[in-house]
């Protein structure tokens, strides 16, 4: 007997029990999705023609696919996937610009993930404090150029912009630190609740090396999604 599941308006199929079960197991189907009979026209929930319990156990890594396409259990896309070499080489060659793009569609991904996260507001907030502060400093500029004609105002004056240069930078950086620690929380809550493929993020590796690092691992869910096979 074979099932047509329905979801967004649109339906799905056909599928055998024993696929509406491999999928219920993986979390690709929930209990209250609603599905048909082929001789049937009536959607019911998913619970109502078997029971979850009865689902056999798929290891960490088990892959079935959502819906004829690879996306997350929840309906979100899977992660931008560029090998981490690349991401640098592509950094590296537009002096930095490449990086602040590519965190932020990190960040934006996880926020389609976890609406509710926060680190794409954090990111966000760090790279606009430090591009003001940049654009600031270049229009002040000129007091500092014209303090040292000034022997009474040179010292005061440039010791108050590297003072506002040092806390605007700080702030800055404190925001990006907390950006990338609060990507590792939203990626750790996901994929050790909803898709349980048991991730484990170093923090420290995620302060430091951080997108890329981040970057790696993302790659390795988009693998995963597509050929079922989770590499280590």
């Amino acid at each position: 007997m074979n099932y047509f599941v329905q979801r967004e308006q649109r339906e799905y199929g056909p599928y055998t029990e024993g696929d509406l079960r491999r999928y219920l197991a993986s979390g690709h189907l929930f209990p209250h999705d609603l599905v048909r009979r082929e001789d049937e026209q009536a959607h019911r929930p998913l619970s109502q023609w078997m029971s979850s319990a009865a689902a056999p156990a798929i290891p960490p890594g088990a892959y079935a696919p959502a819906y004829l396409r690879p996306q997350m259990a929840n309906g979100a896309p899977l992660p931008p996937n560029l090998h981490w070499g690349l991401v640098l080489l592509f950094t590296i060659l537009t002096c930095g610009f490449f990086s602040m793009i590519w965190m932020l569609m990190q960040a934006w991904w996880l926020k389609q993930l976890h609406p509710a996260n926060r680190s794409i507001w954090l990111l966000t907030a760090s790279f606009g404090i430090t591009y003001v502060a940049s654009i600031a400093l270049s229009a002040f500029s000129p007091l500092v150029e014209t303090a040292p004609k000034d022997p009474d105002l040179s010292l005061p004056i440039m010791f108050f912009f590297l003072g506002i240069a040092v806390l605007i930078s700080l702030a800055g950086l404190g925001l990006f630190f907390a950006a990338e620690l609060a990507m590792r929380k939203e990626m750790l809550t996901y994929f050790n609740t909803v898709e349980n493929i048991q991730l484990r993020l170093n923090p420290v590796l995620t302060v430091f090396v951080g997108m890329y690092y981040l970057q790696y691992h993302m790659s390795r869910i988009v693998e995963w999604k597509k050929t079922g096979a989770l590499a280590p």
